[in-house]
């Protein structure tokens, strides 16, 4: 007789708070190679809303939004009971110690500033959702073995990245 061993792979939950496209794709090319179920919204209270209705196990959350900012939508998901277990990572063009404390007294488990450095959210998230790295690990295997299709991943990854980068320079400018 043998014994056949099957691994499951917990499919993390996360939620993107940010208004810009740019970031809702770019964060869908860094965490859906990690075999991620991800899910968009660009205003603060229908995050709140989404979060009250859907449990989610991370949720990416920028300051300037649209509606209630980063802060205020941190505040009410760590305030209320059935939510405050969440982990929230700010990711966030406003790097300041100022708006890094504002954060943490807000709630936030991570901060982390645009633009975004892959490797500081692949760590956050291997210190907040351990074993995540190693579902990945195995998602991209089974799903990105041409490496043509591995190289056009990391190049696009690379151009919104660098749009990314314009865009913050851009908003800084214009404030």
């Amino acid at each position: 007789m043998s014994w056949h061993y099957y691994y499951c792979f917990y499919l993390e939950m996360e939620l993107v708070v940010d208004d810009s496209a740019t970031v809702h794709e770019l964060m869908d090319l860094i965490l859906r190679p990690l075999g991620v179920n991800i899910e968009f919204v660009a205003r603060g209270d229908d995050a709140i809303t989404m979060t009250l209705n859907q449990p989610y196990d991370v949720i990416f959350l920028d300051i300037m939004l649209p509606g209630l900012d980063g802060y205020q939508v941190c505040k009410t998901i760590k305030r209320d009971p059935r939510t405050m277990s969440v982990t929230v990572i700010m990711l966030t063009s406003k790097g300041s110690t100022f708006d890094k404390i504002k954060g943490v007294m807000a709630g936030t488990n991570a901060y982390l500033t645009k633009p975004l450095d892959r490797a500081k959210l692949i760590a956050a998230l291997d210190q907040y959702v351990p074993g995540l790295r190693k579902a990945g690990e195995w998602w991209l295997k089974t799903q990105m073995v041409n490496p043509r299709t591995r190289d056009a991943h990391e190049n696009r990854l690379d151009e919104r990245r660098q749009q990314n980068a314009d865009t913050d320079k851009f908003n800084t400018i214009i404030t």
